[in-house]
């Protein structure tokens, strides 16, 4: 899980994409000792294992929201 809290600023895009990227390669690491000691689940535990986001924010930066959005899409 990824959690963003406070105000959207210019660095959160950024932030957010670093947060993601160590999640998905803990998972990507997770998937793959789930698929070396039950090759049959092999290709089966990308769909059941990712990321999500937890957003508790009053506000901010649009353009920043809006790339931040973007980003949390293609992770989750």
């Amino acid at each position: 899980m990824v959690r963003l809290t406070g105000d959207i600023d210019a660095q959160t895009p950024e932030g957010l994409e670093k947060a993601f990227k160590y999640v998905q390669s803990f998972v990507d690491r997770n998937i793959a000792d789930i698929e070396k000691a039950a090759p049959s689940l092999k290709g089966q535990m990308a769909g059941l294992i990712g990321a999500s986001l937890f957003l508790n924010s009053g506000g901010g930066d649009i353009e920043a929201a809006m790339k931040a959005g973007e980003i949390a899409r293609a992770y989750t």
